[in-house]
């Protein structure tokens, strides 16, 4: 039986904490026939949170999906860090935000 391997991508959004930005953000991922595979976040002020996603690619326009994130009005910023890994050298699952970082515009 072969195998098939399923390309995973994480992203780092920072969001407006204002109600139903979440569930618009997980709903273009939905829509757009992806599947989330992990999701953590947390909350550095009252009014911002950041999601760090693993998602699984599930069409052949995956890299247009950041693009789409960053266009949703409650987003402060979307990053590829998967792309991000792979352009500084880095292992897989070494970024990770800590409760003390800042958002800067």
């Amino acid at each position: 039986m072969q195998t098939v391997s399923t390309e995973t991508r994480r992203f780092a959004i920072d969001l407006h904490a204002n109600d139903g930005a979440l569930m618009r953000v997980l709903g273009l991922i939905d829509r757009r026939g992806h599947r989330v595979i992990t999701m953590h976040s947390l909350m550095p002020s009252p009014t911002r949170f950041r999601l760090e996603l693993e998602i699984e690619a599930g069409t052949p326009r995956q890299d247009v999906l950041i693009h789409q994130i960053q266009r949703l009005a409650d987003v402060i910023k979307a990053v590829n860090l998967t792309e991000a890994e792979l352009a500084e050298g880095l292992r897989k699952n070494t970024l990770r935000y800590s409760r003390h970082d800042t958002m800067i515009d």
